[in-house]
Formats: C-alpha cells, structure tokens, sequence
C-alpha cells in the first residue's frame, strides 16, 4: 500500500517528507561548558537542584516538506507548455513547543550563590487561549520570598535576605513555541543549448505572517526570567518583550552552465 501510495503522489508531481519529534530532554545544566557550567539552582555545590527539563527540550516538533510540479507539460498547446509547464511550488513548515525557562527572584536573596528562585503557587503555564500580549503566563502564581525583619539583616542595612529559599524548580515554565510556513516559487528556463538554464525562484519567509513570540517578561536572560514586580514599577513581568521575523519575500535570477 506504501509503494502504491508513493507512486501516486510521484504521478500528480508531488513529493513530500515529514517529520515529528516527541522528546524530553533532562539535565542539571545546557551549554558548551557542559559538566563544568555553574547550575542555576544549588551552584556547584548541589547540582542536583538543577536537575530538570533542559534549555533546548522541545516536547514537540513536526517539520513537514512539500513539492508539488505544476501540471502543464502535458498540454496540447505549445504556448500553454511554456507559460505553465515547469512551474514548482515548495513548502517547509515546522511546529515546535517552547523552550523551558526559570523564574528567578529580583529582590530577596539567599546570599548562598545557589540561585535565588520564586515561591510557586500554581501552575504558571496558560493554554493557547488564554494567552495575551501582557498575560504569556500566569505571573500571581510566582511570589517572591519574604524578606527577613530580623534586626541582625536590617541593622547592616540588609532589607531584602530571604526568610526561605523558593520552591520554584528549574525551567517549569514553557516559552512561546513556532508556527511557521515558508514557500518557494521556481522555474527553470533553459536557454542556448543543453546544459544552459536560466532559474527563477519567488521565495517567502513566515508566509502567512503569523505572529511569533520569541520571549517573555523584562529582565529574561537566556532560559531564565527575573521577577522585577517589586522594585520595578513599570514591570513586565509575563509580558511579551520580543518576536520572531515577520514576512520576508525576495526574488532570484540565477543564469546555470
């Protein structure tokens, strides 16, 4: 049935090739430095705090290709051949979850080095619906820890020691995913003899112009988001800060010998 079905697209001038990924990647730390990078949570000194979903996890990825050859070469008509025959339409489009990112304190801190995390909760990630440009995740469900009143902290002017280190773990929070198609329009002409062709391509980049996140909250570094809503008025934490390219098209001429 498999055969069957490929020789089929090949007749209507069709190829195609898909992709889907369903993984979960888990590590204390992601980067070039590997072991000997410094852990987000527990530093070098507890390394097992870290452990969890990896800055490059991605649940989810599907990428699909598509070529589809216009009909026309069969046709009767001469003129008809020309202007229709040869055209080719290509798509790639690619659907990937979020990376994971960490919710850090902006103002209490452990003084320990072995990173300073929110309280959680509840569950900060909102479904597709429920997402607005200034609400990308559940921002009430991150609470800072309590800052020490103990006259020990506030008579050297330490205001902001925490009374308890966060529960938040590391990269619990998913970030905005890709919903991207790009298509491509060509022909070849040949021109002066075999071997001779001059090609044409109509290419366009995020096609349908969709809109794409590609972060969230001030102060985000990376996978990590920091939670300014204490010391910063005008704080915005939970909000979109940065987007993907929007349309790209451009035209090519290219003269093969």
């Amino acid at each position: 049935m498999r055969r069957h079905s490929r020789s089929l697209l090949a007749l209507l001038g069709l190829t195609s090739l898909a992709n889907w990924t369903w993984s979960k990647q888990m590590d204390t730390f992601f980067g070039q430095s590997g072991e000997s990078g410094v852990q987000v949570i527990g530093g070098q000194w507890h390394p097992q705090w870290s452990y969890g979903p990896s800055d490059g996890n991605h649940t989810h990825r599907f990428v699909a290709a598509l070529m589809y050859e216009l009909p026309g070469k069969s046709l009767s008509s001469r003129f008809l051949r020309e202007a229709l025959g040869g055209w080719q339409i290509n798509t790639i489009t690619t659907f990937e979850t979020g990376a994971p990112v960490t919710v850090l304190n902006g103002y209490t801190s452990s003084y320990d080095y072995m990173g300073d995390v929110a309280d959680r909760v509840c569950n900060g990630n909102l479904s597709r619906g429920s997402r607005t440009f200034t609400r990308q995740f559940n921002s009430d469900c991150y609470v800072e820890p309590a800052a020490s009143t103990d006259p020990y902290w506030v008579n050297q002017g330490v205001l902001n020691f925490a009374v308890h280190r966060g529960n938040e773990r590391r990269n619990n929070l998913i970030g905005p995913g890709i919903n991207n198609w790009d298509v491509s329009l060509e022909k070849a002409f040949p021109l002066f003899g075999e071997g001779r062709e001059l090609q044409f391509r109509a290419e366009s980049f995020n096609t349908f112009n969709h809109t794409q996140w590609s972060s969230i909250s001030d102060g985000g570094t990376g996978s990590f988001l920091t939670d300014d809503r204490l010391v910063n008025p005008e704080s915005t934490f939970g909000w979109v800060t940065g987007a993907r390219n929007g349309r790209h098209m451009q035209l090519a001429l290219k003269f093969v010998f």
